[in-house]
């Protein structure tokens, strides 16, 4: 690792062109031709969507199709990295693929959001950290600064480098600069139009002291980069540990620790009964934005701010891009550009290669063919599709296979879901698995409980001709055209979802053919993503 000096940028250059096999190749024409790009963000590019999951594999693709094009792209990382060293400091540690990768040590602003919930203000303004920040961008001779998450800055670093010249392309994959819990739910449970300055925001979620995360950082990884993997949190235990033993010896008890009781999650509010998408449709209310009432409600106004300052803000979804919109972004800068990936091109290919078979249908001499693919976080909604496959087992009008492809959290299969042998638990899964699930599959589920902002999992399906069933809120309605490229159910009610897989078994909802699927999606390829996003720096470069 190397700390960032005046006089290395021809080091880094060499370095990076070295981490791709040789130098930049010759960029296309146009005004942005061979440009200079600081990007900044949280999650480490190389690490792709092993760490930040779908924003990080997007703003690592996007980085490398830049350097395929001809660019040299900077990465700026902050809010991760931290050490017992004093103060702020940035280093150079990795050239990856044509990507120099930096690290910023030390931020004021921790990341990932949820470890930073309570640091409001430093949210809004971190003056030390952006004059550091505006100086790495000096050091690089950036032409152009995208930031692909303000999680790990201050918005006040928009105002600042437009300020020295810069011009800034901002990518919200999330509703943050609008929403502290970034998904724009309240206690991770249902859309929030509560707009009373803030006074939600406060207690939405468990949130740590952001001081004492960053100094819990500071020493576990000082003590993993010095000693080992797993050191830190072993020292930091061991006066705890010395403690009960002595009490322990000094009171003849054996030096046993027992488990401790698991401590209740805090209080979870509700559903608060069908809505059929009225959350989304009082969000979009340009009248009931905001009176502002606490630090919470100065954060969105910092935010909207930070977003109108950009020169082009780039929003991979429509449904994004009108709550941004709604909640006071200017939308003279507000830009649409959907987005496409390498992986999703490969789903593309290989449904055209298989040809465009005759769709399932009862008749068909096997199961229909179910999958989900993401997480068992709360705003994907497995829970709703979990409620849905206990319903449908009561009484199965027809075979199927469900299979659930997520990591962790395999208690939710619990209860009569858990013995059926048709749902099955298959974990984790990478990109490079994604092609061979959507090709085993006849149909996917997206049972989404947040807006979303432009979901690949959707995208995914859709590229290789399955249609979803997905939920009727937010981002899932930009995509699924009903009976073209799947159906919509009330995201609140599994009924609906359990009613919807009934029509399909008994043949009263007839699946497209593959071809149809793909043609009513219209998903883009990566080149057409990457057009766009190299229209919105000509656009930012004016």
């Amino acid at each position: 690792m190397t700390d960032v000096l005046p006089g290395h940028l021809g080091d880094w250059d060499r370095w990076a062109d070295e981490s791709r096999g040789g130098p930049a190749a010759p960029a296309g024409s146009g005004v942005t031709a061979g440009k200079r790009i600081a990007m900044l963000g949280w999650a480490w590019p190389p690490m792709q969507e092993r760490e930040g999951t779908g924003y990080n594999l997007v703003q690592s693709e996007t980085a490398l199709g830049l350097v395929a094009r001809g660019h040299r792209v900077y990465f700026l990382r902050s809010g991760l990295s931290y050490t017992l060293r004093p103060g702020m400091h940035i280093r150079l540690r990795d050239c990856w693929r044509g990507v120099a990768c930096f690290d910023l040590f030390n931020s004021p602003n921790v990341a990932s959001a949820d470890r930073n919930f309570l640091n409001v203000r430093r949210q809004v303004a971190a003056p030390a950290h952006t004059e550091m920040v505006l100086a790495w961008c000096r050091a690089v001779k950036a032409e152009l600064v995208h930031v692909q998450s303000f999680e790990g800055f201050a918005f006040e670093v928009v105002r600042v480098l437009r300020g020295a010249g810069f011009p800034v392309v901002v990518t919200p994959h999330n509703y943050y600069a609008l929403c502290p819990q970034v998904d724009l739910m309240h206690r991770e449970r249902r859309t929030c139009d509560d707009f009373a300055g803030g006074e939600r925001c406060v207690g939405c979620i468990p949130a740590p002291d952001p001081g004492t995360e960053a100094r819990r950082r500071a020493f576990d990884q000082t003590c993993e980069r010095m000693l080992g993997h797993g050191v830190g949190p072993a020292l930091r235990g061991l006066p705890g540990a010395l403690k009960r033993g002595l009490g322990a010896l000094r009171s003849g008890r054996p030096v046993i620790r027992t488990p401790e009781a698991v401590r209740p999650s805090p209080e979870r509010a509700a559903p608060l009964g069908p809505e059929r998408g009225d959350d989304q449709k009082r969000l979009l209310r340009t009248d009931t934005h905001l009176v502002v009432m606490n630090d919470y409600g100065d954060r969105r106004v910092a935010g909207v701010r930070a977003l109108s300052e950009a020169s082009v803000v780039l929003c991979p979804g429509r449904t994004l891009m009108q709550v941004h919109r709604a909640m006071g972004v200017d939308p003279r800068v507000l830009r649409h550009v959907p987005l496409g990936l390498p992986h999703v091109d490969d789903i593309t290919r290989a449904r055209e290669e298989g040809g465009d078979p005759v769709p399932w249908s009862p008749g068909a001499g096997r199961p229909l063919r179910v999958a989900y693919m993401g997480s068992v976080k709360p705003n994907k909604g497995l829970g709703v599709l979990v409620a849905a496959l206990a319903g449908l087992a009561r009484d199965l009008p027809a075979p199927i296979e469900c299979e659930i492809h997520a990591e962790g959290g395999r208690r939710l299969l619990g209860g009569p879901v858990a013995s059926l042998p048709w749902v099955r638990w298959m974990g984790r899964y990478a990109p490079s698995d994604v092609a061979g699930i959507v090709g085993a599959c006849d149909v996917g589920v997206f049972p989404n409980q947040g807006l979303e902002n432009c979901p690949l999992v959707l995208l995914e399906f859709l590229a290789g001709g399955r249609p979803v069933l997905a939920s009727n809120l937010g981002a899932s309605a930009d995509w699924i055209k009903p009976s073209d490229s799947g159906w919509l159910f009330d995201h609140t009610s599994p009924a609906d979802l359990e009613a919807l897989l009934r029509s399909l078994l008994a043949g009263t909802a007839r699946i497209p053919t593959r071809s149809h699927v793909a043609a009513s999606a219209g998903v883009p390829t990566f080149d057409a993503y990457m057009r766009g996003v190299l229209d919105a720096y000509a656009l930012a470069c004016g």
